[in-house]
């Protein structure tokens, strides 16, 4: 393999990875500031029944509005842990949304790459990428749906948090953001994911169809 099909192969990994990425933390930002579907995810999982209605609105629009780095947080509301543990969360958003940036960049200069340098390959290149990243994506929602979301919650918290992550049941903020909300809200994201990899791959298909008839 000469050094030209290798950097064809790192580039056309990078795209399926960045591809991935870009499609999932998508999903997420399709979901992360949308309100109505907050107010759906609280009826469902018995938040109106712990605390008032109009107090949960305006808590979660001060809550967006902190994750946007636009407002602080009410300290008589939440306890200091509870505040620390916001403060990583909207770090790890921070660094989520560079991520996808980072992703998408990516993704565009491996495209325009292969456009250039492996033009007569380009449909079949692009259709191998489409095609991979939504099987990829595929194979991580199976996972995700098999396993217990309980177990998988305190994986992603061991991981990503400082240890301030334990509240008890009569925390505000568990109140508004029970474990249910959580599991309800990762499964909208793989839902989402799933719709984008299905016209990825119908997509993916397709360029390869048009290739094997020319």
């Amino acid at each position: 393999m000469n050094k030209k099909d290798i950097l064809k192969h790192i580039f056309i990994f990078l795209s399926i990875i960045s591809l991935i990425t870009v499609i999932i933390i998508g999903s997420l930002s399709a979901l992360l500031f949308n309100k109505e579907y907050y107010n759906l995810l609280y009826a469902k999982t018995g938040t109106y029944e712990r605390l008032d209605k109009e107090l949960v609105s305006n808590k979660t629009d001060e809550l967006f509005l902190f994750l946007k780095n636009k407002s602080s947080l009410d300290t008589d509301f939440y306890t200091e842990n509870e505040i620390s543990h916001l403060k990583d969360v909207k770090n790890i958003m921070k660094i989520t949304f560079i991520v996808y940036y980072l992703s998408l960049f990516l993704l565009l200069v491996s495209i325009c790459h292969f456009y250039i340098k492996f033009r007569k390959e380009f449909v079949l290149l692009l259709s191998r990428i489409l095609n991979y990243s939504g099987i990829t994506i595929f194979i991580i929602a199976i996972i995700f749906f098999m396993f217990n979301f309980s177990g998988l919650f305190e994986i992603f918290h061991k991981l990503l948090f400082k240890g301030n992550y334990t509240f008890p049941y009569t925390s505000n903020m568990i109140k508004m953001f029970s474990e249910d909300f959580f599991k309800l809200f990762a499964e909208e994201i793989f839902k989402i994911s799933i719709i984008k990899t299905v016209v990825s791959l119908s997509i993916g298909s397709f360029l390869i169809w048009k290739t094997n008839k020319k």
